[in-house]
């Protein structure tokens, strides 16, 4: 009988030795945009949105913008340049080497400047060396902006020296009465966020008689609500910026 029960027994032993562990699932992954949950989401051209993970036995992760960047950093922000439809891809890893990749699709837009109204101004102050002495003046909009980690001189109005992106055409002797006065931007003026959020971009109103040039206003974009609101859904942004005498309201789009 033992010699029976032995054979048994040393089959019974190598058939538990080679029985393998149950192969763990893949781990479970999803993230959002700012907050996004949506398979596709729209954002701004360079600005920074936030990106948040949701995985089960998720233990790294890799990220690809769909632009060139590649990143491993789990808690990261989503930055693209160019406006664009891109593909954002999140690969988790679990402990035993398996992953699971999960897609957003981005579409990136940026705010497009289109028209630009003086609501109101006035330039006639007695004892002010700095407004045109008479109450007819040439007047004209530039826009300025400063790139990041560029030093520019500053005027002694307190003006950077930067380079001008945009200038209107010069209306002719205007006076106050003339406000508002609104013009269309005909060519695609594309605005940088991230410069506007650094308050880099700056709009300057000049005015000119037969006693020289003046400036009359002066004041740099803000990522500020209180003077900035931009809604990618409206499809619309609206800056009111005032100062003194002077009100403006700059409009545009985002494409």
């Amino acid at each position: 009988m033992k010699s029976i029960y032995l054979p048994l027994l040393i089959a019974a032993i190598s058939f538990t030795s080679c029985k393998k562990d149950p192969v763990p699932p893949a781990p479970s992954a999803s993230f959002s945009i700012d907050q996004d949950q949506s398979s596709a989401v729209t954002i701004i051209a360079t600005k920074n949105y936030p990106l948040s993970i949701e995985s089960d036995k998720g233990t790294s992760f890799t990220w690809d913008f769909g632009n060139g960047v590649i990143t491993t950093k789990k808690d990261t922000t989503l930055s693209i340049n160019k406006a664009g439809n891109y593909t954002v891809s999140l690969t988790a890893k679990n402990s035993t080497g398996q992953t699971t990749v999960v897609k957003k699709q981005v579409k990136v837009v940026s705010p497009i400047l289109k028209n630009i109204t003086i609501k109101t101004m006035d330039w006639i102050r007695s004892g002010e060396s700095t407004f045109p002495k008479s109450r007819k003046a040439d007047l004209w909009i530039e826009l300025t902006k400063r790139e990041k980690g560029v030093k520019y001189p500053m005027f002694s109005n307190g003006v950077y020296d930067a380079p001008v992106i945009y200038k209107s055409p010069v209306f002719q002797n205007i006076t106050p009465d003339h406000a508002p006065i609104s013009f269309d931007i005909p060519e695609k003026l594309v605005l940088d966020e991230a410069a506007i959020s650094a308050e880099r971009l700056c709009v300057l109103l000049y005015a000119k008689d037969a006693t020289g040039t003046y400036l009359l206003y002066s004041r740099s974009f803000s990522g500020s609500n209180e003077i900035y609101n931009g809604s990618v859904s409206r499809n619309a942004f609206l800056w009111s910026p005032s100062f003194m005498l002077c009100q403006m309201e700059i409009t545009g789009t985002y494409e």
